[in-house]
Parts: structure tokens; C-alpha cells; sequence
């Protein structure tokens, strides 16, 4: 019975004093984070498109209260989002002007022509990855499903 005593003893001590230690460490190495990029982050739609030309909606947030980044970049967000993130900053809301998309090419796989023929897996994933498309449109319909499906 003891020579399952005094393992179990040492297994406990070492857990409590690896306990100890990463509490202390948490202490130590504490980064203070300011509350209103959170609650910006928390106010974006969290699409993390890139739309906004930041990495994310965590990097879009920062960007907003540490470098004074434009707070109407939300293009998913809109006008919603940005007066969202004015309030939290006690600012303005700046003006958020639409943006759509035009394809030149109508966006269509039968308003363009085929660049080469794809011998390879049907799918438009697929295609896309050679050269950008089959299509002389790379911003229109491939036309194999993949959206259906």
C-alpha cells in the first residue's frame, strides 16, 4: 500500500507546484487589452473578409483604436457596424458609401469563351486553380455546379 503512497505524492506536489507556477506566470505576463477593441470586435459582423483591408475584424478592431484607422471600412458591417463603432469610440459616424461589384464580362460562363479545355476533376474549385479559370473572364461563372451543390 505505501509503494503506491508516495508516487502519488510526488505526481500531486509536482502538479501543485506546476499550478503555482503558471498562475504566477499568468500574473506576471498579464497584457492589459483595451476594453473597446472588443466591443469593437463584438460590433463588426465577423465575416473576416478582408474587406476593410486588414487582416480580420480582430485586426480592423485594433486598427480603429490604436492607429485612428477609418471607421466606416466595414463593407459587410455597412452603416450599422460603423455607427456601432462610433458610439463605442464617442464619435461620429462616418459616412458609409455602397459598393457593387460589376462584372465586366456579365458574369455569365455563356458571355464568355473558353480559354482551354479542363481535362481534370468537374468542379469550379478545381478549374479555378489552373490559371485562374477556364473561362477569358477569371470573374465569371465556370458554369460546373459547385455553388448548386
Amino acid at each position: 500500500m505505501t509503494t503506491y503512497l508516495i508516487p502519488a505524492l510526488i505526481l500531486g506536489g509536482c502538479g501543485i507546484l506546476a499550478g503555482v507556477l503558471l498562475t504566477v506566470a499568468a500574473k506576471v505576463f498579464h497584457v492589459e487589452v483595451d476594453e473597446r477593441i472588443e466591443k469593437i470586435g463584438e460590433a463588426l459582423p465577423q465575416a473576416n473578409c478582408g474587406a476593410c483591408g486588414f487582416a480580420g475584424c480582430a485586426d480592423y478592431a485594433a486598427a480603429i483604436v490604436q492607429k485612428g484607422a477609418a471607421t466606416n471600412l466595414c463593407r459587410p458591417g455597412g452603416a450599422d457596424a460603423a455607427g456601432k463603432i462610433a458610439a463605442i469610440l464617442g464619435t461620429a459616424a462616418a459616412e458609409v458609401v455602397p459598393m457593387t461589384a460589376i462584372v465586366h464580362c456579365s458574369g455569365d460562363c455563356n458571355a464568355t469563351s473558353q480559354a482551354f479545355l479542363f481535362d481534370g476533376v468537374q468542379s469550379c474549385k478545381a478549374v479555378k486553380r489552373f490559371y485562374g479559370g477556364n473561362g477569358m473572364c477569371k470573374y465569371g461563372c465556370i458554369g460546373l455546379g459547385d455553388c448548386v451543390n
